[in-house]
């Protein structure tokens, strides 16, 4: 076999494996989520929203605003509402804790705290094993959800979530 033919059988396999991972890499395509605990249940956000988690020490409550909003926190000299989660998606509650932790999300110039309370940790998680959305979810979650996992894992839309939230 001359060169040139050896040259060009070498290109050609070095090319189909190129293209065969470039496929495997699609397969394994994945998220950077934080998971968080809501009373007995697991919820995660993608972690590109989260600005910083911060803990729940002082905030202010406000009159005439909807239930689901804690109040406001002053966090390094920014006001930033927080909603607590378990009474949007009416989960069981439970008094406040010191654990208690608050995630500050951002998107498009908006900034949100979200009550949680607390953080299991973050995670890459596979988009593969993310479904779209399930039946039994049908209440305020499944406005937000961007999809469960495998392990029943909750994932929340951050985007929208911030986007859709009535504060008033």
């Amino acid at each position: 076999m001359n060169k040139e033919k050896e040259q060009e059988i070498l290109k050609k396999r070095a090319i189909e494996l190129s293209i065969s991972l470039d496929e495997e890499k699609n397969n394994f395509e994945t998220i950077e989520i934080v998971e968080f605990r809501l009373s007995d249940e697991r919820y995660a956000i993608e972690s590109t929203s989260v600005r910083e988690v911060y803990s729940l020490k002082e905030f202010t409550q406000l009159p005439s605003i909807p239930k689901y909003i804690l109040g406001i926190m002053n966090i390094r000299g920014e006001i930033v509402t927080v909603v607590d989660l378990k009474v949007l998606f009416e989960i069981p509650k439970k008094e406040l804790q010191n654990l208690q932790k608050v995630i500050v999300i951002e998107q498009n110039n908006l900034v949100l705290g979200i009550l949680v309370d607390n953080i299991i940790g973050v995670y890459l998680q596979n988009i593969n094993d993310i479904k779209l959305g399930i039946p039994t979810l049908t209440d305020i979650r499944s406005e937000f959800l961007l999809g469960v996992t495998k392990d029943q894992l909750v994932i929340i839309d951050a985007i929208k979530f911030i986007n859709e939230i009535k504060l008033c």
